[in-house]
């Protein structure tokens, strides 16, 4: 009860920036666009650098990013063929970019903190490039593959600097070179700040809504393939893990267990907007699976925790 009760504490702060985004978008006219080109064009690649610079690059934590990728690269394609035989055309490029994706950084890492200690924060991110190379790679191309050519969709993905912020932080980390002291200071208030503006967004993309307008085939496909087929897969990971390869401790797999249980993308709506898809019932649909992960995600930490226990 004590770690499902402190999960809640963690998650309603977010629940609040998406509150106080609805109200910058409505009050202050704060645009999505701009909101999600610093994300994506500045937070994203600085965090995800410095978060790889600085981790133990050990074999069975290595592996666990490309297992992600190809893991997470089969949902997307899995959510898209879903999209195609359930939804129109329009919303059909928007289940490559929810269906592969989790949110993991905006949610998880409060989360994981809350858990595990700030020291745990690097291994979680390097965890997380399996999805963040997804999101730039499989999910951004597919969604753009609905409008443009292999070559023009391509183009698009190399011009996108959270690939390039893996790419760095790998580097650094195999050179061994020292990060000082001020860039970790700035890391720290960069991670802060890539929480709260990619909570806001959601905030900003609902505050253009003439009303709470939703697209229930797509959210109720959206909730069956997050809630139901993404724990699927990593609940059987961990168990292939806990059975037969004994790779990974408790920490790893709770890890794990978050990124398949953390609620829709709050980057999506970012790519939505970008690509001039429907980002506004996008952000609606992330609201509502937000607000569902509220007591979703404390309850299968709090069960896994109990099973482990026993």
């Amino acid at each position: 009860m004590d770690i499902f009760q402190n999960l809640i504490v963690q998650i309603i702060p977010l629940l609040l920036l998406i509150g106080i985004g609805y109200i910058a978008g409505r009050r202050l006219e704060v645009q999505m666009h701009s909101l999600s080109m610093l994300v994506i064009y500045i937070l994203v690649p600085f965090v995800i650098a410095i978060s790889l610079a600085n981790i133990e690059l050990r074999p069975e934590y290595v592996v666990i990013p490309f297992a992600l990728y190809f893991i997470c690269s089969a949902l997307c394609v899995i959510a898209l063929k879903l999209g195609k035989f359930a939804l129109d055309k329009n919303y059909q490029p928007l289940m490559a970019l929810l269906g592969g994706l989790s949110n993991t950084g905006y949610f998880g890492i409060p989360i994981i903190t809350a858990l595990l200690g700030p020291a745990a924060i690097g291994v979680y991110m390097l965890f997380n490039m399996g999805l963040a190379v997804t999101e730039v790679t499989t999910a951004y191309y597919l969604a753009n593959r609905a409008h443009l050519s292999i070559k023009d969709s391509l183009k698009r993905v190399l011009r996108l600097p959270p690939l390039y912020g893996v790419a760095a932080g790998v580097t650094l980390n195999l050179l061994n070179v020292e990060i000082s002291d001020v860039v970790y200071k700035y890391w720290t208030h960069a991670t802060g700040a890539y929480v709260i503006i990619g909570m806001m967004l959601i905030g900003v993309g609902l505050s253009k809504l003439d009303g709470l307008k939703l697209n229930w085939r797509f959210t109720g496909l959206c909730f069956a393939h997050k809630y139901i087929i993404w724990p699927a897969c990593f609940i059987g990971l961990i168990a292939l893990d806990h059975l037969y390869l004994h790779w990974l401790d408790f920490n790893t797999h709770l890890m794990l267990l978050l990124i398949g249980v953390c609620p829709l993308p709050a980057n999506a709506v970012a790519y939505a907007t970008q690509l001039k898809l429907p980002a506004e019932e996008v952000a609606a649909t992330i609201l509502l699976s937000t607000i569902f992960a509220l007591l979703y995600v404390p309850a299968a930490i709090s069960l896994y925790y109990f099973m482990i226990s026993q």
